[in-house]
């Protein structure tokens, strides 16, 4: 009975980890799957942002729950079933799905930082008003994406900052991307 009332998921391909949510989200982890995970009091639904480890890459899903707390094993199936395979290790320039915002947004953090930059005033010039980039969650994203697998640029070269332009654009930070790009006309990368 409980499995039976938190099925069937609402699926969507959107990202949550990095979107603003007032509850707390808890991570689930083991070396071969992840869950950060969400009670929605509103629509009364948990919200689950799957990642499971696969041959070369990973598989990804965003599910909704109805009724009770979905159980590991419903998760896991869910994710297999019904989420997205990307390739790993995440490479820069590779074509963005919603499970790459982590490998984008850590490279893209340690671009600003090997600039001299504030990941997370550079984040706040572009989005005023939202406070959700905080250094804390800066290291989120880099150990998220670092146990999804990416590859670090050795330098920031023009091609690796072209690169980072396109997979900021895949993963819907345009106002990122346009800045990256002004600061490298500008001789500032």
């Amino acid at each position: 009975m409980f499995e039976a009332r938190a099925i069937p998921p609402r699926v969507s391909r959107e990202t949550i980890m990095h979107l603003f949510i007032t509850n707390p989200v808890t991570l689930t982890s083991t070396p071969e799957f992840r869950v950060w995970m969400t009670f929605e009091d509103l629509r009364g639904e948990w919200i689950a942002e799957l990642f499971a480890h696969a041959r070369g890459g990973i598989h990804h899903a965003t599910h909704w729950y109805r009724g009770e707390r979905p159980t590991l094993t419903i998760l896991r199936r869910d994710v297999y079933r019904g989420g997205t395979w990307s390739p790993r290790p995440y490479e820069i320039g590779q074509r963005g799905d919603s499970s790459t915002t982590s490998c984008v947004l850590a490279l893209f953090a340690q671009y600003c930082t090997t600039k001299g930059l504030q990941p997370v005033e550079v984040m706040s010039r572009i989005y005023p008003a939202e406070r959700i980039y905080v250094d804390h969650i800066f290291a989120d994203i880099r150990e998220q994406a670092m146990w999804e697998g990416v590859s670090w640029p050795a330098t920031w070269d023009e091609s690796c900052i072209r690169s980072l332009i396109e997979s900021l654009h895949d993963i819907q930070h345009a106002g990122l991307a346009q800045l990256i790009e002004s600061m490298a006309q500008d001789g500032a990368s």
